[in-house]
């Protein structure tokens, strides 16, 4: 009985073994591949959906803002689309006809215009102050008053320079402007005008804003002479010598009356002078009134 029961217990040949043959060992290579490759793909594909399911997510709350960050990106989309709008039309840039100048009477709107500085600028980039300036620095512009206005137009009022006396040089003759500044004419001169006879321009100041000019000094008692002496026919001369001078017809002398300095002096000592030759007291060719505590007649 026991030989029997051995006996039917025989074992398979490989049985509990790896496979020991070459395409045993294949087949079983292909087999645990086939279940890596499978496990694999379903990993990516569980990993691939939550991924999906994540950005869904994520751009849904994004979109689901709080009130003040909607509000927040309206103001920041219209300040670019404002800052397009100035800048993108050319309708608000400022071009020669849309400048306009008033109250010319010699100068022209050409020159003033290539002198402001507008041209090309955008209406909104522009300032009057600044374009006021800019005219100001033309020697024959007292004031100027702008306005702006959309889209693009630019109203400058301008006031010209006006000469309040004559520089008579051989050069030429000069407007004089209120603070000596001396200017060609820019139109007919005016005989009426105060004139001050200098030929060889020894009255010049030593600077000058606008180049060359009349010291302000003299300009001011050259005028002021003439203004008290009508009799002198609304002329004096200067030289470098003896200053301002000029001849008193019905005295037949000379006055020297010097530089600009000590104006109510000289006036006095030439009046105490003319006094003396009216009287008889005295005869003279020449009043000299230029040294205040030592004038003389000779």
């Amino acid at each position: 009985m026991t030989r029997s029961t051995r006996t039917s217990q025989h074992r398979w040949p490989g049985m509990g073994r790896a496979p020991s043959g070459p395409r045993a060992r294949r087949r079983t290579a292909t087999r645990r591949r086939r279940r890596f490759e499978s496990a694999l793909a379903g990993l990516g594909t569980r990993t691939g959906v939550n991924r999906a399911g994540q950005a869904v997510q994520g751009l849904w709350g994004r979109v689901h803002w709080h009130p003040s960050k909607w509000i927040s990106l309206g103001l920041a989309v219209a300040v670019v689309a404002a800052i397009l709008w100035l800048h993108g039309p050319s309708g608000w840039f400022v071009y020669a006809e849309d400048v306009s100048f008033t109250d010319l009477t010699y100068l022209s709107g050409e020159e003033l215009y290539q002198r402001s500085g507008v041209d090309g600028w955008s209406i909104f980039w522009l300032e009057p102050g600044q374009i006021r300036q800019a005219l100001l620095e033309h020697p024959y512009v007292a004031d100027a008053q702008v306005r702006l206005g959309l889209p693009h137009r630019v109203e400058i009022q301008v006031q010209e320079a006006q000469p309040v006396a004559l520089w008579v040089t051989r050069d030429g003759t000069y407007w004089l402007l209120a603070d000596g500044t001396a200017l060609a004419a820019r139109t007919e001169v005016d005989p009426g005008l105060p004139q001050i006879l200098d030929a060889l321009q020894e009255a010049r100041a030593l600077d000058s804003r606008h180049g060359i000019a009349v010291d302000a000094r003299i300009l001011e008692s050259a005028l002021s002479l003439m203004d008290t002496l009508p009799e002198l026919g609304n002329q004096v001369r200067y030289n470098r010598s003896v200053g301002l001078n000029f001849p008193l017809p019905q005295e037949q002398v000379w006055v020297y009356w010097g530089d600009g300095y000590n104006l109510q002096a000289k006036r006095q000592n030439l009046e105490a002078a003319r006094r003396l030759l009216e009287d008889g007291k005295t005869s003279a060719q020449i009043i000299d009134v230029r040294y205040v505590h030592r004038p003389y007649v000779r």
